[in-house]
């Protein structure tokens, strides 16, 4: 399993948070994706199909977290990563 936190400082509020996913070549199996803590998407990623997927969230400590962790057991020659092309936020 792969595994990384993205954080950034926010004024506490409501936030509408998009993550875009791609991998031109290899498939992943399983990826989660954490919004302040929660779990909001657990999905698998086809070879060479972008998707996206949209949440609000309520920000109350200032700092805005997305974890990000790959599930899988894909084959050696390719870790199961969880993949991510782009990050908006926006208030």
């Amino acid at each position: 399993m792969t595994d990384a936190t993205f954080a950034v400082k926010v004024p506490n509020g409501q936030y509408k948070v998009r993550i875009d996913s791609a991998d031109l070549t290899y498939t992943h199996e399983s990826m989660s994706f954490y919004i302040e803590g929660a779990l909001v998407k657990t999905m698998s990623l086809t070879a060479g199909v972008p998707v996206f997927f949209e949440y609000n969230v309520t920000v109350a400590d200032g700092i805005l977290t997305i974890r990000m962790a790959g599930n899988g057991t894909n084959s050696i020659s390719v870790p199961n990563y969880a993949v991510v092309n782009g990050i908006t936020i926006t208030p």
